[in-house]
Order: C-alpha cells, then sequence, then structure tokens
C-alpha cells in the first residue's frame, strides 16, 4: 500500500494495513493498528465511538502531510492534541460526552 492508500483505508474503517516498511518497522511506518494510526510510534489518529480523533500536534513536515490528508476524508472527525487524544484513547467511556460536544461545537462553526 502507498502512504495515501493507508490513511484512505483507515478512513474506511480497515483494521489492518502498512506503507514504508524497513527492518525497524516491519508492518510500516505508517500503519493501522485496530483503531489507530501509527507513524512511526506515534498515534495520529484514532476511531473512537464512529468519530475519527486526529492528533493536531506538530510534529515534521511528512507528519502534517498525513495528518492534513486525513482531515481531507469524508468522514465525522475532530482535531484534538496529543494528551487529549492520549486520554480519550486511555479512559474513553469518560469522554464520550466531551468528544460529542467538541464535535458538535465544531460543527456549528462550519455553518
Amino acid at each position: 500500500m502507498t502512504v495515501h492508500e493507508v490513511i484512505e483505508a483507515f478512513a474506511r474503517g480497515e483494521k489492518s494495513g502498512g506503507a514504508s516498511r524497513c527492518k525497524y518497522y516491519p508492518q510500516g511506518r505508517l500503519r493501522i493498528e485496530g483503531d489507530k494510526l501509527y507513524n512511526y510510534n506515534t498515534v495520529i489518529a484514532y476511531w473512537f465511538n464512529g468519530i475519527m480523533l486526529i492528533n493536531g500536534t506538530r510534529y515534521s513536515k511528512t507528519t502534517s502531510v498525513h495528518q492534513n490528508r486525513l482531515k481531507r476524508q469524508n468522514v465525522k472527525k475532530l482535531v484534538v492534541d496529543e494528551d487529549t487524544l492520549n486520554e480519550v484513547m486511555h479512559y474513553g467511556d469518560l469522554y464520550i460526552d466531551t468528544i460529542k460536544k467538541l464535535l458538535r461545537k465544531e460543527a456549528a462553526k462550519d455553518v
């Protein structure tokens, strides 16, 4: 798969796939593992309750390209910082209402 195909596969809800394989990342530098999309060892997106949470923290130019491609996917999505993403991944059920509220706020901005 190409990196673009991995991102599109993740947006479709696929649970595995990878691109840019190497000795240290045999499944790919950019890879899907279940509900998480990794770039190297960093989760850059996570499916939570039908919402794609995108890690908006800036890392490198290449990671920014991946993050921007994720933002263009035609799915329900929300950009959050790395700390929020990690909290949701660990304590998801506690964040359902908060994430839904943030999503409504984002939707209201787009109107």
